[in-house]
């Protein structure tokens, strides 16, 4: 049975944890992925809509927060490697999925090192 503090350790800011990932089984975690994924493609389709942001714009960013040629287990790899350092524990899925994006994406081992110091700062209070 969860407590309230269970809860409260499972999310920061409102944002589901690494705490939560841990509890998901591995296609709980891919379709999670999935779901962040559908989200930022619902996102550019509501921009091709009169008045929204401009597309160009908002593909960037998009394709900054996706990664081709990978699967979604690629990622679940990635994340499940970030969070089996306890320190990262608070820092929230979604930091720790474009951790994994920048990493699948051959961003430097120093650089990585710096945004993960950042996320811990941020998170760890």
């Amino acid at each position: 049975m969860s407590t309230t503090a269970d809860v409260d350790n499972a999310v920061t800011y409102s944002w589901s944890n690494g705490r939560t990932w841990r509890s998901l089984d591995r296609q709980s975690r891919i379709t999670f992925l999935n779901g962040v994924e559908e989200g930022l493609m619902l996102m550019r389709r509501e921009a091709e809509l009169p008045g929204s942001v401009p597309l160009p714009t908002l593909q960037k960013q998009s394709e900054r927060l996706m990664i081709s040629g990978f699967r979604f287990s690629d990622i679940v790899e990635q994340i499940d490697a970030f969070y089996a350092d306890s320190s990262n524990r608070r820092i929230p899925i979604v930091d720790a999925y474009i951790y994994a994006l920048r990493k699948m994406k051959g961003e430097s081992e120093d650089t990585l090192r710096q945004l993960t110091a950042s996320l811990r700062q941020r998170y760890n209070r």
